[in-house]
């Protein structure tokens, strides 16, 4: 068993950190090999069905065994298969997406964004902790965002503004009055849960106050300090 080291603000492979000793670099989720952090795998469970996850730099190959098939559209019989398994909102789309409004297709996964995928049988995929990561929240739209490490609303507010401000709880489309607002601003769709009626508003979707991470998350943004009109981005590691 590895024990754990110290890290400190120095070149170093992973994270512009640098351990001291041989060990578990805490500051990166990293392993230290003589003074470098390397990479470290993760394992990730894909349920069987629809998950909305997110994860850097990962392509179709890797999910090569779960069988992954093409999502529909809503009540149409379109297919989200331009580009690939891959489908992501796009906040500035524009209603330019393979079957109108926001939602795109891909083959791999960019940094910061969370993707829908449906796969035909559950599996598992593993991948490198990733590095320097940014996830951009746009104003006063939804965002469909993922992060590499939990993240809370306070450490949003380093960057976003006044916690109060930073985002409007979502209201559920199929059940009127609705609002995704039992346990925080972060909703997430439960893909493992077995009854599928035990979110908040009586479904998979369910809310809570960290994002966790490589998980898909919908924010509806405000904009920095609740402005309406600010971008602004989460920088990992913190900048």
């Amino acid at each position: 068993m590895a024990s754990k080291c110290k890290c400190k603000t120095e070149t170093c492979s992973v994270g512009e950190y640098c351990c001291y000793s041989r060990g578990l670099c805490e500051s990166t989720k990293a392993y230290c090999e003589y003074g470098t952090c390397a990479k470290s795998q993760i394992t990730m469970t894909i349920y069987k069905g629809q998950n909305i996850i997110g994860v850097p730099g990962l392509t179709e190959e890797d999910f090569a065994d779960c069988a992954l098939e093409y999502l529909s559209s809503g009540g149409s019989s379109c297919l989200y298969n331009k580009n690939g398994h891959f489908v992501y909102y796009n906040p500035n789309g524009k209603n330019g997406g393979d079957c109108g409004k926001n939602f795109f297709s891909t083959n791999t996964m960019e940094q910061g964004v969370a993707y829908y995928l449906y796969a035909g049988t559950q599996c598992e995929v593993t991948f490198d902790q990733p590095g320097q990561v940014e996830v951009t929240l746009y104003p006063n739209v939804q965002n469909i965002i993922s992060v590499p490490v939990e993240t809370s609303l306070a450490d949003v507010a380093l960057v976003g503004g006044d916690e109060a401000k930073i985002f409007t709880n979502f209201r559920s489309g199929t059940k009127a009055g609705c609002e995704y607002n039992k346990n925080g601003y972060f909703v997430y769709y439960d893909t493992g849960s077995a009854s599928g009626t035990d979110g908040d508003c009586g479904s998979k979707f369910k809310s809570e106050s960290k994002m966790r991470p490589f998980v898909g998350y919908f924010v509806f943004s405000n904009g920095k300090d609740g402005d309406k009109t600010t971008q602004f981005k989460l920088s990992y590691p913190a900048t």
